[in-house]
């Protein structure tokens, strides 16, 4: 008779890249509501309304973790959980006014899209409608010196 171990392995946070990570909580932002009634996690929108950004952030990050558990659990790629559990709608407005691309198409042609920006490891969420004509001339002129070198 062989004896079990008594030990209980602790919970181990999803080990996925910190710029998929910064991609799910950029898709999260704005999107609370929808993620938390996804993945059943209750969130009260008085609650969401009253509470300080503390709270929110921390609300954020949670619903950002069971995302990330979420596709650890089920062995799915960003694009695979992407496609899979979010509209085309949802995408598509993620797609223009997050990353500043195109919102056309169904759901996986836009987590393709959305994949392939979150896959650089100096991925940075900004809203496509905030970038002034300086910081557009700077990027530019970022595309124009790597080229020529």
């Amino acid at each position: 008779m062989s004896r079990r171990s008594s030990r209980r392995q602790q919970a181990v946070k999803p080990a996925i890249p910190p710029n998929i990570e910064r991609g799910l909580a950029s898709l999260v932002d704005g999107n609370e509501i929808l993620v938390a009634s996804m993945l059943s996690i209750k969130t009260s929108k008085k609650d969401d309304d009253d509470s300080d950004d503390d709270d929110k952030a921390a609300k954020r990050s949670a619903l950002v973790t069971a995302l990330a558990e979420c596709m650890t659990m089920n062995h799915l790629s960003a694009e695979a959980l992407l496609s899979r559990f979010f509209t085309a709608s949802v995408l598509g407005a993620y797609c223009i006014t997050v990353l500043g691309v195109s919102g056309k198409g169904n759901e996986a042609t836009l987590a393709a899209r959305i994949g392939k920006k979150w896959s650089r490891p100096d991925f940075v969420a900004t809203t496509a409608g905030n970038n002034t004509t300086a910081e557009i001339d700077k990027k530019k002129e970022t595309n124009e010196n790597v080229q020529t070198t």
